[in-house]
């Protein structure tokens, strides 16, 4: 029983309410559509891809919500092996 409290007393310290927050508060964080993204989606062909250089092209998966992207996040990365 101390320990549950002990651990309660620490814990609160870093992580209480303030700390969540509501689904549609995450959702609406997520899908923020930007005005760039507006003006590429009033092209009607779907064959297109696109390059977001504003954020790290290969680690951000935020472009791919609305776009075909050219980066993106992938767990399997391609890599030189060779010295």
């Amino acid at each position: 029983m101390f320990i549950v409290i002990d651990l309660w007393t620490v814990d609160t310290r870093y992580l209480n309410d303030k700390s969540f927050i509501t689904k549609e508060q995450n959702l609406q964080s997520i899908v923020a559509k930007s005005p760039t993204d507006d003006e590429i989606l009033k092209d009607p062909s779907l064959d297109y891809r696109v390059l977001n250089i504003a954020a790290n092209t290969f680690n951000d998966a935020s472009t791919s919500y609305y776009h075909k992207s050219v980066g993106g996040y992938h767990g399997a990365k391609l890599k030189n092996t060779r010295s």
